[in-house]
C-alpha cells in the first residue's frame, strides 16, 4: 500500500505477502511518503518483506491490529495470525487464530454476531442454533468452537471422537498456565460436551486444548465479566 500526501483510515485490511526485493526497498506492507499518515483498527500486517521496514515505513497509528513487530496503540498483538493458506492466497483465519474476537470492541460485530475479528475476512463461528457440519458423523475427530463465546461465566465445549479413546481437555491462560482440567479419561466414540465455568477467573482470553490419540486441536474463548 502506497500512501502519498494523504491520511487514510486503514481498517479491516489483511496486508500480507508483499515483497520488495531491491536492496534499497522500504515498507513491504505499507509505505508512507511526503507528509502522509495512516490510522485504523482491525488490521493484519504480516508476512511482508523489504530491505528496510518489512511491514511498514512511517509510524502507523493503529489499534486492535495484528502485526509481526511491536506497535504502539491499544489492543495490538504480536502473533502469527494463523491464516488458512497464505502461500495459496487463502487469507481466511483458521480456528484458533489470535485474531478471532480480538478486534475493536466498539466496531460493529461480525455477521455471525460475535465480536469483530482482525483482518479483512472474519471467521464464522457456529452457534448452538446452527447445524454444525460433522456433529453426527462418527468417522471424525472434531473439536467445535465454544458456545457462547464471549461468555460469562460459563460456556460449553463440544467434541466428537471417531473411536473409543483417552481424552485430555484442559484450559490455559495466555501465559500458558493451566487453569482447568475438564476431561482426563477414557471416552466412547461419539459426540460429547463439557461445561467450563470461569467464575473464579479474570476476564481475558483463554485457550482450550484437546488431545485424543493422535488428534490434537485448540480453540480460543473470551471471558468477559
Amino acid at each position: 500500500m502506497f500512501i502519498y500526501d494523504c491520511n487514510p483510515v486503514v481498517s479491516h485490511n489483511t496486508i500480507v505477502q508483499n515483497r520488495c526485493t531491491s536492496a534499497s526497498s522500504v515498507g513491504g506492507g505499507i509505505y508512507v511518503n511526503s507528509g502522509g499518515s495512516y490510522s485504523g483498527v482491525n488490521n493484519i500486517i504480516y508476512y511482508n518483506e523489504a530491505a528496510y521496514g518489512e511491514q511498514w515505513y512511517g509510524e502507523p497509528l493503529l489499534d486492535y491490529s495484528c502485526c509481526s513487530q511491536e506497535l504502539a496503540g491499544t489492543g495490538n498483538i504480536v502473533a502469527d495470525p494463523l491464516l488458512a493458506d497464505p502461500a495459496g492466497f487463502d487469507f481466511n483465519l483458521r480456528w484458533g487464530s489470535p485474531c478471532i474476537d480480538a478486534g475493536d470492541p466498539l466496531s460493529p460485530p461480525d455477521p455471525d454476531s460475535t465480536r469483530a475479528d482482525m483482518g479483512a475476512l472474519y471467521y464464522h463461528q457456529y452457534t448452538a442454533t446452527e447445524n454444525v457440519p460433522g456433529i453426527t458423523n462418527p468417522g471424525e475427530f472434531t473439536l467445535y468452537p465454544a458456545y457462547p463465546n464471549p461468555f460469562n461465566p460459563t460456556t460449553t465445549i463440544s467434541y466428537q471422537l471417531s473411536t473409543n479413546s483417552p481424552v485430555y481437555l484442559s484450559v490455559y491462560d495466555v501465559s500458558g498456565r493451566q487453569v482447568a482440567e475438564l476431561v482426563n479419561g477414557y471416552r466412547e466414540a461419539g459426540a460429547h460436551e463439557v461445561t467450563f465455568n470461569g467464575s473464579e477467573l479474570a476476564s481475558g482470553i483463554y485457550i482450550y486444548h484437546l488431545t485424543s490419540g493422535g488428534f490434537t486441536e485448540s480453540g480460543k474463548m473470551v471471558l468477559v465479566k
